[in-house]
């Protein structure tokens, strides 16, 4: 009698679950995605006083359509070759190279060379019926999003007036000629859903591929206006973004401009009188963007990122930069969908090349780095120097992951993927607390958090998630 009992009990539990299992796997998701969200939710502290941010130097105008109708529109199919080129020297390469990333559901952005050639593609994408303007540049979307939050934001980069009426209104724009008109840049950003299918090949998740041709950013023409302006401003944080974009230069030019940002860099102070007898700390972060020259990223590596104090980037970003800095581990492929071992080596690797020490500040009273900001699909990690000028990363990456989540569909059909164990070591694997979902842990002189992305099963926008992320990350991660 006690065993038949048993089995009912037992048959009746499995049965329960199956139906639950194959009947509603959208309640289950959405309930442990709920509780990872209030997780997380709960590891950020309110910020007593809202930073003022100084954002330079990229602003576009962005025009956003669906990638495989302007295909369509220009008539090209795929081929049987998916290459990365650093440069769009024709239609043709624009197949491959777009083949390429979309194979992989990878972000990229590149340079046409040929102007027939760009306006030629911003024609067919002119004259599609689904297409949106929007606020461009990852400072001019950085600007929207902190100033969406609150924050006292001044921005730095070329704004005409379609761009102007995009911005949010309490952005303060520099404007050193109010009498000089500005000619808004177009990038032209192209979209695709997870699964989506051009010719054999399928998108593993959704992204953008992005061209430009921009004779304005690509030159850092802000530069000098931006950096003139922060003494009357008095940030607290100042973010600079747009060296990407010196891709489209001769290889001098682009090294000449990446001195004279150094030599920018260099003449920010490192604290602002707050009051007679306090001071406060200004820290200086770099957002990186898709870089397709080798040599262009090992410059940004060996003048920029040693004398900044943080760093954002995502996957693409840190394979690129760890390749092209003699990282030899993990091959490039290796970072198309990162393993966290992966990305944690990566870091390791960017800060014993940028020679950052301890106290967050060099021996020469000029900065180094002591924070990187990495961002992925699945997961996100900010990592630190332990006595730097960073307070603990808790809430730094877990606002971040929430931001990305709110921003690409409003947290409406969202998972948690991620690999458990968490494997960050070959000696170290850490388990997932549901109601505390950032992982902490020390490496060496570094200490580590990461947190889980529910991530979107339709998103709504993919662009600026990055910049989201960064932005939104480093004004929660308090300054000591």
């Amino acid at each position: 009698m006690a065993i038949n009992t048993v089995n009912k009990i037992l048959w009746g539990s499995i049965i329960v679950a199956f139906f639950a299992y194959y009947l509603f796997p959208n309640y289950l998701h959405d309930r442990l995605s709920s509780r990872i969200l209030l997780g997380l939710k709960r590891q950020i502290e309110p910020m007593p006083n809202l930073p003022k941010v100084a954002i330079g130097y990229n602003t576009n105008l962005d025009l956003i359509v669906k990638a495989l109708d302007v295909f369509t529109r220009l008539k090209i199919n795929p081929g049987e070759i998916e290459s990365n080129h650093e440069f769009i020297s024709s239609l043709a390469v624009l197949e491959e190279v777009f083949s390429f990333f979309f194979t992989t559901g990878s972000a990229a952005e590149r340079v046409v060379e040929e102007e027939t050639d760009f306006y030629e593609i911003i024609k067919a994408a002119m004259s599609l019926p689904n297409k949106t303007f929007f606020t461009g540049g990852n400072a001019g979307l950085m600007a929207n999003r902190l100033a969406e939050e609150g924050c006292e934001v001044l921005l730095g980069g070329p704004v005409g007036s379609d761009l102007s009426s995009l911005l949010h209104p309490s952005v303060k724009v520099i404007r050193a000629d109010e009498s000089k008109e500005v000619e808004d840049q177009i990038h032209l950003i192209m979209e695709y859903p997870a699964g989506a299918k051009w010719g054999r090949h399928t998108a593993p998740r959704a992204n953008r591929f992005i061209i430009t041709r921009d004779s304005i950013n690509s030159k850092l023409s802000a530069m000098e206006e931006f950096h003139d302006s922060l003494s009357s401003f008095l940030p607290s944080f100042v973010i600079i973004s747009g060296f990407h974009l010196l891709e489209a230069q001769p290889i001098e030019y682009r090294k000449q401009r990446l001195f004279e940002a150094s030599s920018h860099f260099k003449q920010l102070p490192l604290f602002q009188q707050t009051s007679q007898n306090s001071k406060e700390r200004i820290a200086l972060h770099v957002e990186l963007a898709s870089i397709g020259s080798e040599d262009l990223i090992r410059d940004i590596s060996s003048i920029i990122i040693p004398i900044t104090d943080s760093l954002g980037l995502n996957e693409q970003e840190l394979g690129n930069l760890y390749r092209a800095t003699n990282g030899r581990e993990h091959d490039i492929s290796s970072f198309r969908v990162p393993k966290v071992i992966t990305v944690i080596d990566a870091i390791k690797h960017i800060f014993s090349i940028s020679s950052a020490d301890g106290n967050g500040d060099g021996d020469d009273g000029g900065r180094r780095l002591t924070r990187v900001h990495f961002h992925c699909l699945n997961f996100h990690v900010v990592a630190k120097k332990r006595n730097s000028i960073w307070k603990e990363a808790e809430a730094s990456v877990a606002s971040g992951s929430i931001a990305c989540t709110k921003q690409a569909c409003n947290f409406e059909g969202a998972d948690v993927k991620i690999e458990l164990p968490i494997v960050v070591s070959p000696s170290l694997n850490l388990s997932l607390d549901l109601d505390h979902p950032v992982v902490q842990w020390q490496d060496g002189d570094l200490d580590f958090a990461l947190a889980p992305v529910l991530i979107c099963r339709k998103p709504t926008k993919t662009v600026g998630l990055g910049d989201a992320i960064s932005a939104i990350g480093l004004i929660n991660h308090g300054l000591v």
